[in-house]
């Protein structure tokens, strides 16, 4: 079994599975390496119960080619026998913050399909992750915000797992291409006016360059400063508890002090 499969198996056992597992599937290669992974580990983790996989791909009408990219997942589900669903949707002002649009009415048009035991896999990996970092570090984020994005996180009433984030970009186009996989380029990725693409070509290779192991040192930092986060969190609670009062929503201003 690839490392790629190893990983997601592990975590998936790891994780409740009750419900139906959305994968979010743009097409690109991430997406299609996730879609494969999960095709291929699918009967040990579910017992070869393929209903409860569903590719799900946002038709963003953004680009001439969305309606073939559209298809052409359509035609990978159907290839692997996993249920398909197609959402379209609109950005209502693409020159402001485009990113942030997709983004949100993506993550919208899926929780609408979702009950709260279903999860949705995305193939976020560790790359994303450093990038996410460095996007945080620019806009003067705290703890919270440098902790990058999580394995396990709450989706409206479901949850949102991210199996990849200790799995780099050339890890999974190794994995695409030592399984003859195929996959659309989004030509938008190459446009660097996108604060996310002008980090990802240009900012993280000239790191690269000084610092090879770059994007994995970001990632750990995100790690790190998550867990410090938990620690904080829960600290507060702890202190939040030894302060409360005898009263309903009361706190003892003494112990506060």
């Amino acid at each position: 079994m690839h490392q790629v499969e190893s990983i997601l198996s592990e975590f998936l056992e790891k994780q409740p599975l009750s419900g139906k597992i959305f994968i979010a599937f743009s097409g690109g290669l991430d997406s299609m390496c996730l879609l494969h992974a999960a095709n291929k580990v699918s009967g040990k983790v579910l017992g070869k119960i393929l209903r409860h996989l569903i590719a799900v791909h946002v038709n963003h009408q953004l680009q001439p080619e969305a309606n073939d990219w559209e298809a052409f997942c359509k035609q990978q589900a159907q290839h692997y026998q996993i249920d398909f669903h197609a959402l379209k949707i609109k950005i209502q002002n693409p020159e402001s913050n485009v990113e942030a649009q997709a983004r949100e009415k993506r993550y919208q048009a899926i929780a609408k399909l979702m009950q709260s035991e279903d999860v949705l896999l995305t193939a976020h990996h560790l790359d994303d992750q450093a990038e996410t970092v460095l996007l945080q570090l620019m806009r003067g984020s705290g703890v919270d915000g440098l902790s990058g994005m999580q394995s396990v996180a709450s989706f409206q009433s479901a949850k949102l797992y991210r199996p990849f984030l200790a799995i780099s970009r050339d890890e999974l186009e190794d994995y695409a291409h030592s399984n003859n996989l195929k996959w659309v380029e989004d030509p938008s990725n190459q446009d660097n006016k996108y604060s996310r693409n002008f980090v990802r070509n240009q900012v993280i290779p000239l790191l690269r360059d000084r610092w090879p192991a770059s994007t994995k040192m970001l990632a750990r930092s995100a790690v790190n400063l998550s867990e410090a986060n938990e620690l904080v969190k829960h600290q507060s609670l702890a202190d939040l508890s030894d302060c409360r009062g005898l009263l309903k929503n009361s706190i003892e201003i003494e112990k506060l002090l």
